[in-house]
């Protein structure tokens, strides 16, 4: 089973070491409404680069490797937070109508999620102190350390004035799922377990993970205000969440005959999409009134993937270059 933060590594790892076509990837797209994507192509030098589409057109965000991780929107204001590598070091980086506002070349540091609330911007991932990486809130610039424990903040979410955070630190030698609530933490699991994505509604604060069961199997699993609420099957993996008047949507993969089927959940019920290649995979999930969007790659082997985007079961490649599609949002 994959964790949604780590694939992220793991993929950008792998991109760097294949090359790519020539084609320009900012050829005309299919309209997709006021529609953001975060994540990364390759150029033709076989770089994996930051990218940010907005409705299907690509802007480049650095001309050295990196990733850009999630995208949100305020205000016609547009956020990316990602990761850029300076001397083979990771900078952590948040960029701003696509200049960036911060860059920390001090330690090695990644953002994998932003929010914007109200005058404040937030960001959470991970920093590297002495040697090891802890999870951070950064907030208008400033880096809090969330735990002195190892591990990293997955996701951030500012709903009704609180402050929500999750993502895993290690305890007794194996990972915890934990949520933050203010900067005050709560463990979502005794078992070896991550949480790495969250949905609000009114006051209940669901959230996406993952558990080790007794037979040491992983399951991707559901918590509603700290309490379980939904397992899946062994052969189901869920990446990302997003909930809307107590709707839980949730995308993922569900593995049948040797091959990963993109899948969305709505509460109980699932539908598959259509996959462009023959491999599919999803990361990012929206839900925008009726419509909703998932992002990922489609491939042929592992190390030729290429961003997808589908809207309601309709998938559309984002590039002809290889990469992956991490973070949509629909102002």
């Amino acid at each position: 089973m994959k964790q949604h933060t780590c694939v992220k590594i793991m993929v950008v790892a792998l991109l760097f070491l294949f090359s790519c076509k020539k084609n320009d990837s900012n050829t005309t797209q299919p309209s997709l409404g006021n529609v953001y994507v975060a994540g990364i192509y390759l150029d033709s030098f076989g770089t994996a680069l930051p990218v940010v589409w907005e409705n299907g057109k690509a802007t480049i965000l650095d001309s050295i490797s990196g990733s850009a991780n999630c995208v949100f929107v305020s205000n016609n204001d547009v956020y990316v937070c990602g990761l850029a590598n300076n001397n083979n070091k990771s900078c952590a980086v948040i960029w701003k109508n696509n200049t960036k506002i911060y860059v920390d070349s001090t330690n090695e540091t990644d953002f994998f999620s932003l929010c914007e609330d109200g005058n404040n911007v937030y960001a959470v991932g991970y920093s590297n102190f002495a040697g090891s990486s802890c999870p951070i809130l950064w907030k208008n610039g400033i880096i809090t350390k969330l735990s002195s424990d190892k591990g990293a903040a997955s996701t951030i979410k500012v709903h009704e004035g609180n402050e929500y955070v999750v993502g895993y630190i290690e305890v007794g030698g194996q990972y915890r799922a934990v949520c933050w609530k203010n900067g005050v933490a709560q463990y979502l699991s005794n078992d070896n377990s991550s949480a790495y994505s969250i949905g609000c509604s009114g006051s209940d604060v669901y959230i996406l993970g993952s558990t080790q069961d007794s037979n040491l199997q992983t399951h991707n699993v559901v918590w509603k205000n700290g309490n379980l609420i939904k397992t899946s099957a062994l052969n189901e993996n869920y990446s990302s969440l997003y909930v809307v008047n107590n709707d839980i949507y949730l995308s993922g993969e569900v593995f049948q005959n040797n091959n990963d089927i993109p899948t969305i959940w709505k509460n109980n019920t699932s539908s598959t999409l259509p996959g462009i290649l023959s491999y599919n995979n999803t990361d990012g999930l929206c839900v925008n009134g009726s419509n909703v969007y998932v992002v990922g790659d489609t491939y042929f082997d592992t190390n030729l993937s290429k961003p997808v985007i589908w809207k309601n079961r309709t998938a559309t490649l984002l590039s002809d270059r290889m990469g992956r599609a991490y973070s949509v949002f629909v102002n």
